[in-house]
């Protein structure tokens, strides 16, 4: 009876992703080749060639270096897929690539508002455009979700027989869901702001190569 429960447990645990299974792989270093070569790319020519000090160029070095940590960690997400331990590493590769999936989601909403606001609003000045500001706001939004994310760093819950696999996603407790929900809600709000913030940009644009001005953005 414990053999065969244990089989079931084990059974119960296993990862089925159906046709996906030999491409996910695949895909996610292919996606980490091209990713590596543009980011360091980009990151050599937002840290080491001469710019102007703007918000754009600072939001762009944070999102740059969220982007390169985070197709860092999908070879081993190659590696951990479908497999057991060690836990520990395990758990902080999971924690790494969503705070670094999470980061590249609000540098990249930020970017659209800072657009949106030089090319909507080109007379007002905002704080927001500052630059001090705008490194305020990149640490702001690396220290939240650093310290969003250790609650689950720092548990030792194993309550759940999957709980050891990785990236094995089964139903939370009270705490584990009300993050996640929240988490999704942001993402949602971010998310529809972008989509907002961009077109009217593009109404914008459309309007200005018509023939009633130029937009006077930075």
């Amino acid at each position: 009876m414990l053999q065969e429960g244990n089989l079931t447990t084990n059974e119960s645990c296993q990862i089925h992703d159906g046709i996906l299974s030999p491409f996910l792989p695949i895909g996610y270093i292919v996606i980490c080749c091209i990713g590596l070569l543009c980011n360091t790319v980009t990151l050599y020519i937002f840290f080491f060639r001469e710019h102007a000090d703007t918000s754009m160029v600072v939001y762009m070095r944070h999102l740059t270096l969220a982007d390169t940590l985070l197709v860092m960690c999908l070879p081993l997400r190659v590696y951990y897929h479908n497999k057991e331990g060690p836990f520990y590493l395990c758990k902080v590769v999971g924690i790494f690539f969503y705070i670094n999936m999470y980061s590249s989601i609000l540098f990249l909403s930020l970017i659209s508002l800072d657009r949106y606001l030089k090319i909507i609003k080109p007379v007002w000045v905002f704080r927001i455009q500052k630059t001090k500001w705008s490194h305020a706001a990149s640490y702001i939004i690396w220290a939240i979700l650093i310290s969003g994310v250790i609650p689950f760093f720092t548990s030792n819950n194993h309550e759940h027989p999957c709980d050891k696999i990785c990236f094995h996603f089964h139903s939370k407790g009270l705490a584990g869901g009300t993050i996640n929900l929240t988490t999704l809600v942001l993402f949602l709000i971010f998310y529809v702001a972008f989509l907002c913030f961009y077109v009217k940009i593009t109404k914008k644009l459309r309007t200005m190569s018509m023939g009633n001005g130029d937009p006077k953005a930075q």
